[in-house]
């Protein structure tokens, strides 16, 4: 009766504390901690953890021209098409292309070039894009490929990136001392 009870409890937080995550907000600084069970080539498996971080795409007041390309103030957006163009006028949306849940996304906005073309930023490290849930912003998939998100607010296109925690090498220590601590005292009872 205690495993169901617990079990429970742990749904029930998860469900809450993921609702809280998921609900829209203008910060940049939201994260859960998720548990992945992961199968190897051999067939075995193994537990990771990943680090899911809610980000939004750069206000178009943060976006600055080097040369004939764009990037963000903080270098983690930039553009690899030549633009003529002198200013961004406006964020347009986001668009979310990848396979089987995963995938990647590109900032759109509008500029004071022909309004034919558009100014897409994508990000300057490699970023793994957790499809975008449903939501009143996002369309459904579109070629069963890509998502779009249309507003003027970068803060309603927000998506979730995926990082995996890695551990340093005093964390793997103390792991390691934690689990022999335990043998220990599992021999001495």
């Amino acid at each position: 009766m205690k495993k169901i009870i617990i079990v429970l409890m742990v749904v029930v937080l998860g469900y809450f504390g993921w609702q809280r995550f998921s609900t829209r907000q203008t910060s940049n600084n939201d994260y859960a901690v998720l548990s992945v069970t992961n199968k190897t080539m051999d067939g075995s498996y193994y537990k990771s953890q990943v680090q899911q971080v809610r980000v939004l795409c750069p206000e178009p007041s943060r976006i600055v021209k080097q040369g004939t390309t764009w990037h963000s103030q903080d270098q983690k957006w930039a553009s690899h098409t030549p633009s003529t163009a002198s200013q961004v006028l406006s964020f347009i949306g986001t668009q979310w292309n990848g396979k089987a849940g995963r995938g990647q996304v590109v900032c759109i906005y509008r500029t004071n070039e022909n309004a034919a073309f558009t100014l897409n930023l994508e990000a300057t490290s490699a970023m793994v894009v957790v499809e975008p849930e449903r939501e009143a912003n996002w369309s459904a998939r579109i070629n069963n490929s890509y998502r779009l998100c249309r507003s003027v607010n970068p803060a309603d296109c927000g998506f979730i990136q995926e990082k995996p925690i890695t551990k340093t090498q005093q964390d793997i220590f103390e792991d390691i001392k934690w689990q022999g601590d335990q043998k220990n005292h599992s021999k001495q009872q």
